[in-house]
C-alpha cells in the first residue's frame, strides 16, 4: 500500500502560515487532540503539555487516517505511559529527513515505534524542507513548561507571555497567578530562605572522671552534611580515644572552649560545673544530661542567664520510654555487676565471695531495686555471671516480662517495704536503679536496713546522679569510687559510663543525633512542635522552669514550654 500524502493524511484540512506543523516533529498528545510546548532547556524544540486549550498548535488528525506502516502516537503513549513517555524526533537536513539509525529518507516525516522496533513514516513533510534541529536532541525526555518565554529557533512559533491577573486575596497588594487551581500571590511565591545555618559547639567535658564526648566523628560528618557548622574544643575526644584529626577530617573546626560555649547550640555529656556557669547566656541552647533535681545549683544558674535547657534524661517518647537515658543505663547497668563482683575480693575490702560460686557452694546473691533499663541490664549480667539475682519493682507487667524473657532464672519480686526489708539483709550486693524521669529518686533503702547487712558486703547506687536511692550513700568520683559505712562499702559514682568512655560515646551518640540534628535545623520550637518528645527535654527557658517534675524538685511553679519559646501552647 503507498504511503499515505499529505492530502490524505490530513484530508480537507488547509495549513495556514502561522498553524502549519513543525517539521521534524511527531504529532503526540492525548487522543486526536495533541499539542506541543516549547523546552526552556532546548531552545527550539516543542514538547506535549497536557491542557491543550493553551497552546496555539492543535492539530486534529481524522479517523480512519493513520498510517498503516507504524503505530499512532497515541498507542505509543499507551505504550509507554503518560508521564515516562520519551519524545520523539525526526530531523530533516536539506531535502532529506534523518532517521534514528543514522539512514535517511527524502522528504519524509517519521517517529519511532519502540514496540516495533523501527521507523515509522506520518507522510511528507508539508511546506518542503526546512533548516536542521539539533541532532542531539533527537530523543530527550519530556520537562517542565516555563510560559512566557520565547523560543529562538526560526521555525517554531513565539508564544504571547501569559498574562497575570490581579490577587484578589484581602490585604495582599501583590499580583497572582492561577495554577492547576491553586491561589498563589506574590507573597506567598516569595523564595523561601535557605535552612539556618547554626553553629554546634561541643566543648570537652570538665567533670572529674568525665573523658566521654558529646559526639564522634560520625556525627559531625551528619550535621555538616545538613549545612551546619561544628566546633569542637581542641583534646575534647582524647579520654575517649577519638583524636583531633578524625573530627577535622568529618568536617569540624577544633578551637577553644571559649570559642565552642559561644555557639548557637552547646551540646554536653554532662551538666555544666562551677568553672562554666560563665559562658550561659541567654541567646544559647543547651543540650546535655542536667539532672537539676540532683544539683539545683545548676537550675538555678541556667535560669538567672536566660538559657534555654534541654535535658537528655527528661525527653520522653509516647510510649513512656526515655530514648536519650536508655543508652546510659545499659551501659552503667551491664557495668554494675562486674563493678560489685571486684569490690567483693577480699583486696578491694569485699566478704570474698565469688559471683558464680563455686561447685557445691552457693553463689553470692544480688538485689536489684528497680526493673527499667538500669536494673534490668544489672540483672541480666549478674545472671549471665551464674550469680543468684533477685529482681524488684512495684511494676508487675515489667516483672512478668522480665520473667518471661529470662524463663525463672532471675527471680522477680513485688516490691514493698517488707520485701526490701528481707532482701537487703540477706544481699551480698545491693544495685539501687530507682529512677524518676527529672526528678529525684525515692528513698528505697533507709540507714536501718544497711545496718542490718553483713560485713563486707556491697551496694552500688546507680541513682546518685539523681539523687540515690540509698539512703547512705553520696556522690563519689571515678578517682576515689568507695567509701564505707557501717561495714559495708558504698560505691556511688555519678558517670558510672565513663568509665568506658569510647564504647559509651559512640552508644550516645547515635541516641542524641536524631534530636540534635532537630534543634539545630529547626530551632528549639520548631523541633518541639515536630517531635512532642522534646517537649518534655525542655527545661528552662527565659529564666522560667518548664518540666513539670524538675519544678517539683525545685519548689516552683512549671511554665508551658512551648508558650516560653514563642509558640502557640497547646489547648
Amino acid at each position: 500500500m503507498p504511503r499515505p500524502s499529505s492530502a490524505s493524511a490530513w484530508p480537507g484540512r488547509r495549513w495556514p502560515e502561522r498553524r502549519r506543523p513543525i517539521p521534524g516533529l511527531v504529532r503526540r498528545g492525548r487522543g486526536s487532540a495533541p499539542s506541543w510546548h516549547r523546552d526552556r532547556r532546548a531552545p527550539g524544540v516543542l514538547r506535549r503539555q497536557g491542557c491543550g486549550r493553551r497552546y496555539p498548535l492543535h492539530h486534529r488528525k481524522p479517523r480512519g487516517s493513520r498510517p498503516r506502516e507504524g503505530r499512532g502516537t497515541h498507542d505509543l503513549q499507551q505504550w509507554a505511559g503518560r508521564r515516562r513517555l520519551v519524545a520523539s524526533r525526526a530531523f530533516v537536513s536539506g531535502d532529506r529527513c534523518s532517521r534514528p539509525d543514522g539512514s535517511h529518507h527524502p522528504g519524509r516525516l517519521v517517529h519511532l515505534d519502540p514496540r516495533r522496533g523501527g521507523v515509522s513514516f506520518l507522510g511528507p513533510l508539508p511546506g518542503g524542507p526546512r533548516r536542521p534541529l539539533p541532532r542531539e536532541l533527537l530523543v530527550r525526555q519530556r520537562r517542565a513548561h516555563r510560559p512566557g518565554r520565547r523560543t529562538t529557533h526560526p521555525d517554531l512559533p513565539q508564544h504571547r507571555p501569559r498574562l497575570r491577573r490581579r490577587c484578589r486575596r484581602p490585604g495582599c497588594p501583590g499580583r497572582s497567578r492561577r495554577h492547576r487551581g491553586v491561589h498563589r500571590c506574590e507573597a506567598a511565591r516569595a523564595p523561601s530562605p535557605g535552612p539556618h545555618v547554626v553553629i554546634v559547639g561541643i566543648p570537652a567535658e570538665t567533670k572529674p572522671g568525665e573523658n566521654r564526648v558529646a559526639i564522634t566523628p560520625d556525627g559531625v560528618r551528619e550535621l555538616t552534611a545538613h549545612g551546619q557548622h561544628v566546633v569542637v574544643e581542641r583534646g575534647a575526644g582524647d579520654g575517649s580515644a577519638i583524636p583531633d584529626a578524625d573530627f577535622v577530617a568529618a568536617g569540624a573546626s577544633v578551637s577553644s572552649a571559649e570559642e565552642t560555649w559561644g555557639a548557637d547550640l552547646v551540646v554536653k555529656v554532662k551538666e555544666p560545673q562551677e568553672a562554666e556557669l560563665r559562658h550561659l547566656r541567654v541567646d544559647q541552647v543547651l543540650f546535655t544530661y542536667l539532672h537539676v533535681a540532683a544539683y539545683p545549683h545548676v537550675g538555678r544558674a541556667l535560669m538567672a542567664a536566660g538559657t534555654t535547657a534541654l535535658a537528655y534524661e527528661t525527653v520522653q517518647a509516647a510510649s513512656g520510654a526515655l530514648p536519650l537515658l536508655a543508652p546510659m543505663s545499659e551501659v552503667a547497668g551491664r557495668l554494675a555487676a562486674q563493678i560489685g563482683a571486684h569490690y567483693l575480693e577480699r583486696p578491694s575490702g569485699g566478704r570474698g565471695v565469688l559471683l558464680g560460686g563455686a561447685p557445691g557452694v552457693r553463689p553470692a546473691r544480688i538485689v536489684v531495686l528497680g526493673a527499667g533499663n538500669v536494673g534490668w541490664n544489672a540483672a541480666w549480667i549478674a545472671q549471665g555471671m551464674e550469680a543468684e539475682v533477685w529482681l524488684l519493682d512495684k511494676d508487675l507487667d515489667r516483672l512478668r516480662f522480665v520473667d518471661q524473657i529470662h524463663k525463672g532464672r532471675i527471680l522477680t519480686l513485688a516490691s514493698n517495704r517488707g520485701t526490701v526489708e528481707r532482701a537487703v539483709a540477706e544481699a551480698d550486693l545491693v544495685i539501687g536503679a530507682v529512677l524518676v524521669p527529672g526528678g529525684r529518686s525515692p528513698v528505697v533503702v533507709t540507714e536501718e536496713m544497711v545496718r542490718t547487712m553483713r560485713p563486707g558486703s556491697v551496694i552500688v547506687d546507680l541513682a546518685v546522679d539523681q539523687g540515690g536511692c540509698i539512703e547512705t550513700t553520696r556522690e563519689t568520683t571515678h578517682a576515689h569510687p568507695v567509701f564505707q559505712a557501717f561495714g559495708v562499702t558504698h560505691y556511688a559514682v555519678g558517670n558510672v559510663p565513663a568509665a568506658v568512655p569510647h564504647t559509651s560515646t559512640y552508644a550516645l551518640t547515635n541516641a542524641t543525633l536524631p534530636y540534635v540534628l532537630e534543634v539545630a535545623q529547626q530551632g528549639p520550637l520548631g523541633a518541639v512542635e515536630a517531635d512532642p518528645a522534646l517537649r518534655s527535654g525542655v527545661t528552662t527557658v527565659g529564666g522560667k522552669v518548664t518540666n513539670p517534675a524538675v519544678a517539683q524538685a525545685l519548689g516552683m511553679a512549671a511554665a508551658d514550654p512551648v508558650a516560653c519559646l514563642g509558640g502557640n501552647p497547646a489547648e
